[in-house]
């Protein structure tokens, strides 16, 4: 019997789906585009296409042969092209480029901010500075008072004089819907200079500065390297 050449294609599209999520299962990147809660999408999507791709293997060769048509070809076309897009352009790290050009509750949401209730126990975080100043009853509710210890991982997205912008992104479902949350670090003259995208671990105290918003006083500011998973 003849190959048939119909369902050889699909077995070629279910399988190169399959491969291409089993390899960001296995090799860790699917951090670098999904969030945590969606985390689960990949190894679900590389079981279930591959099952379906084997469950092809047995009519590759159990019937009369079908010839593949043009309108095959541009349907496979149609889809494998997200997975060469994906693989041709660089990780989706988002950096002090991309924060600057999403909008941040934290950095002046606009009139359209919706501050949710605080309900965590946890330590202060990213979200709940940004939020604190936008609402000063989300601030004591989440416990954004002033000398309150908070312990900071992030990148630098702006750089001052006198201080720099720490940011982290907030993934719900990709990197594509990532919005990023800051907090201002004040510097003294005798701190070390930092860079754009440089990642930092800061640990310090809750203040405000001359404007009244809630910045944090750094006892300790070190170097770190780039978390394995960017995002939260």
């Amino acid at each position: 019997m003849r190959l048939d050449g119909r369902i050889a294609v699909r077995f070629v599209l279910l399988l190169a789906w399959a491969s291409f999520l089993a390899w960001l299962w296995f090799s860790g990147e699917m951090v670098r585009y999904l969030g945590p809660r969606t985390y689960w999408v990949i190894p679900f999507g590389a079981l279930t296409l591959g099952g379906a791709a084997l469950a092809h293997l047995p009519w590759l060769r159990g019937g009369p042969s079908e010839p593949v048509r043009r309108s095959d070809l541009v349907s496979g076309l149609i889809v494998v092209a997200p997975l060469l897009l994906v693989l041709a352009v660089p990780q989706p790290d988002l950096g002090s480029l991309a924060a600057s050009r999403k909008a941040s509750f934290g950095g002046g949401g606009g009139p359209a901010l919706i501050v949710p209730g605080a309900g965590h126990d946890g330590e202060v975080a990213f979200i709940d500075l940004s939020y604190a100043n936008e609402s000063e009853e989300y601030a004591l509710k989440a416990g954004v008072v002033e000398d309150e210890i908070v312990h900071l991982t992030g990148f630098v997205s702006e750089v001052s004089p006198d201080r720099v912008r720490l940011t982290r992104f907030y993934v719900s479902c990709c990197a594509a819907d990532a919005v990023p949350y800051s907090a201002d670090i004040l510097l003294s003259p005798r701190m070390g200079g930092y860079s754009q995208d440089q990642w930092l671990r800061v640990r310090g105290r809750i203040a405000k500065d001359d404007d009244g918003r809630y910045v944090v006083e750094p006892t300790m500011i070190e170097p770190v390297a780039g978390p394995r998973d960017p995002y939260l």
